[in-house]
Parts: structure tokens; C-alpha cells; sequence
């Protein structure tokens, strides 16, 4: 028994001796996990207030195209204050360019002075039209007869794309189509498709096929936002000439400059004529009823910078409640632009026979043909790449989170 105690004494001294500094260890790291797990649900909270501006602003900026982003009290936020701490932002905003950087602070903590943690994000918001930015968009079933040709930039159809020609190419963009796509292989896509129907044909996808649809707005000509915006207004069917020294005619009124930042002409409840060079950014709504709200291309409609492009200084956009018209005789004619109808009826395309038409720019109809005249010389639609950079005023416009980047 006294041998057994004997033993007993010098074993607890070694286990004291040992236990106690690994219960010590064991206990201290323990601790310092949970700090660390603390501290980074408290960082993590401190990147949360930052997101929340951000979220806010695209959030805001995605219910409306028409609001104006770039307008200082639609941007203004007061430090926001959360159960768990602050979120403060300062906002620049480049309306020439179509940005806005956003600087948020996320601040952890029961003080806005002296958080206990800070995260600050940095991000891009670039806004751009879908107008500008697809080649093609039209707003219903769409058949494509013609043989032999190539579209040019991004093509979005609301509905079912029915290809009956042979040697159709897309090129510079993905396709949208939310209903099926039919065609033979002969009609080749060189990019990426997308497809909420059924099918996609025969078709040739040298991109990558998606049989779904992205979430996409298709957006309408908001008259309204035109008659309360406008710089200047016509209500009577009139004719304009635009001028290569930044200026615009109405055929037996007068002449009127156009301003650095753009200008919008709304035509309410007539039919304008418009032809000439643009120098400027320009846009023309024109509404009306009945047989109002009509545009007619009565001549070349071209840019001052000797190009067929949207340029820093010449841009067009040209809307229409109506029909629009491509009309002219006895030579080739060239338009360039946004061209956008929210009527029902396809754009008409009426000349003579063995001249070219040609349309550089973006569109939201098929075009068709005159009965008795057309343009048997050439047809030919080219995408402008430029009108998203150099927009024309007052078109709707979609937020893009372009960079985001957290310190």
C-alpha cells in the first residue's frame, strides 16, 4: 500500500506537470480560433455594409433605363446605418462616358469614427443601351428568306427565328433567340447561341449552344420621357436637314445649333423627313396616331467625321411610334444610326432599281420591300460597335458591374 502511494505522488506530479501546460495550450489556441473566427465574421460583416451600396445602386438603376444615373441627387446617399455598423459612399460620375464609380466603406463596429473594422470597395458601373449594343433586336417571330448575307453584331429575337435561306452567317456576337431557332447547316453562327425553345435546327454554332434563355428586358420607346426632355419640339409634318457645321434646318423655319452635350427633337403627333450629315449627338423621337409618327430617310443620313461610325462628336438615334421609311431614287442611299419603331409594321426600304442601300448602325424590325421599287444593286447591314461608346442622348440605358474589387 505505501509501495502503490509512493508511485501514485511522483505519477500525479508528471501528469500536473504535463497536463497542466497542454490544458493551458489547448485552451489559449482555443481562444484564439474563436478570436480569429470572430474577427472574420466581423471583417465579413465590415464587406457586407460595403456590398449593400452597390447592391443599392444597381438595384435602383435596373428599374428604370430612363432615369438619369448620373444626376447628383439621384446618386447622393447619407451614411447608412446598420445593427451592426456603418456604410458610407462617395460616388464620381462621368455622364460623358457612361460611368459611375462608386467608393464604399463598410465600418464594423458601434462607431462611424473609430469602427472596429473597415473594408472599402472600389467598383465600375458602366451603363449601356440595349439599343446600342445588339445589331438586331426584334420583338416577335422573325423569318430570315433572303440567301447569301451576313449580320453583324449581337441579334436578340423575342420570339422564334425561322431561317429559310441558305448561306446566312452571324457574325460579332451572341444569339438570343427565346423561342426555337430553325435552319439548315449551311446557316452558320459564329459565336455563341442561346435558346429558350424546343430546338435549334440544323444549324452551324461555332460557339458554344445554350439551350436557355438569359434574363433580358426588351426595352420600349417611352414617349413620355421624349415630351418631358426634349431640347426642341415640332408638331407639325416637317422636313430637317442636318448640317455638316453642327446644326439642323427645319425646312422653312429655321436653323438651329446643336449642343455640345447632344440634343433630343421630338416631333409630337406629325411625320418628319430627316436626311444630311450630323455633327453632334442627336436623337429624333417622333409620336403620333393613325397615320402620324412616321420617319422618313428621304436622303443620306451620315456623320461629319467622314465615316459611316458614331464618333466622340456625331452620333444618331432615330425613333418612331410609326413606320420608319428608307426612301430614295435614282441613287445608292446610306443611313446611319439607331433606327427604332414601336410599331407593328416592318421598316420600308423604297428605291431605285440597280442602287445599293446600306444601313450602318443598329435596328429593331425586319425591313421590307417596295412592291414597285427597291434597291436591286445590294443590300447591306453593318453593325456600329461605336454607338455604345458614343451613345446618342436619352436612350434607355442597362447597368453593367464592370469592375469590383474590395481593400
Amino acid at each position: 500500500m505505501k509501495k502503490e502511494r509512493a508511485i501514485a505522488l511522483p505519477v500525479a506530479i508528471m501528469l500536473v506537470v504535463f497536463l497542466l501546460p497542454l490544458t493551458y495550450t489547448f485552451l489559449y489556441v482555443t481562444r484564439q480560433h474563436q478570436k480569429a473566427a470572430r474577427q472574420e465574421r466581423q471583417i465579413k460583416s465590415a464587406r457586407i455594409l460595403a456590398n449593400n451600396a452597390v447592391v443599392d445602386y444597381m438595384r435602383s438603376f435596373s428599374q428604370n433605363y430612363y432615369a438619369d444615373h448620373y444626376d447628383t441627387d439621384n446618386l447622393a446617399r447619407p451614411e447608412s446605418f446598420y445593427r451592426v455598423g456603418f456604410t458610407d459612399v462617395s460616388v464620381t460620375a462621368d455622364r460623358l462616358n457612361h460611368f459611375i464609380y462608386v467608393e464604399a466603406i463598410g465600418k464594423y463596429g458601434t462607431s462611424s469614427d473609430n469602427p472596429l473594422f473597415r473594408k472599402k470597395l472600389y467598383s465600375v458601373i458602366q451603363f449601356v443601351s440595349p439599343w446600342t449594343d445588339f445589331g438586331t433586336m426584334i420583338d416577335s417571330d422573325f423569318t430570315i428568306s433572303a440567301s447569301n448575307v451576313v449580320y453583324y453584331g449581337k441579334f436578340w429575337i423575342n420570339g422564334n427565328l425561322n431561317v429559310t435561306g441558305w448561306n446566312v452567317r452571324f457574325v460579332g456576337g451572341p444569339i438570343f433567340v427565346s423561342g426555337s431557332l430553325s435552319g439548315s447547316s449551311s446557316v452558320v453562327i459564329d459565336g455563341d447561341l442561346y435558346y429558350g425553345g424546343a430546338s435549334a435546327g440544323n444549324v452551324t454554332v461555332n460557339g458554344t449552344k445554350y439551350n436557355f434563355m438569359p434574363s433580358l428586358t426588351y426595352p420600349t420607346i417611352d414617349t413620355s420621357y421624349y415630351a418631358d426632355h426634349y431640347n426642341y419640339k415640332i408638331t407639325s409634318n416637317s422636313k430637317v436637314i442636318f448640317n455638316s457645321n453642327g446644326t439642323f434646318t427645319v425646312v422653312g423655319s429655321t436653323t438651329i445649333s446643336i449642343p455640345s452635350d447632344g440634343i433630343i427633337i421630338y416631333g409630337q403627333n406629325c411625320n418628319l423627313k430627316i436626311k444630311g450629315t450630323v455633327k453632334g449627338r442627336v436623337t429624333v423621337c417622333v409620336s403620333g396616331t393613325g397615320s402620324r409618327g412616321k420617319v422618313t430617310v428621304y436622303g443620306n443620313l451620315t456623320y461629319a467625321n467622314g465615316t459611316n461610325y458614331a464618333s466622340e462628336s456625331d452620333s444618331i438615334a432615330v425613333l418612331a411610334t410609326n413606320r420608319i421609311i428608307f426612301k430614295k431614287y435614282g441613287s445608292n442611299l446610306t443611313a446611319c444610326g439607331v433606327f427604332q419603331s414601336s410599331s407593328q409594321n416592318y421598316f420600308l426600304m423604297q428605291g431605285s432599281w440597280g442602287r445599293k442601300f446600306t444601313l450602318c448602325g443598329t435596328r429593331n424590325k425586319g425591313i421590307s420591300i417596295s412592291p414597285w421599287y427597291s434597291f436591286s444593286g445590294g443590300r447591306n447591314l453593318y453593325f456600329d460597335p461605336n454607338l455604345s461608346k458614343y451613345p446618342p442622348p436619352g436612350l434607355p440605358e442597362k447597368p453593367y458591374l464592370v469592375t469590383w474589387h474590395m481593400k
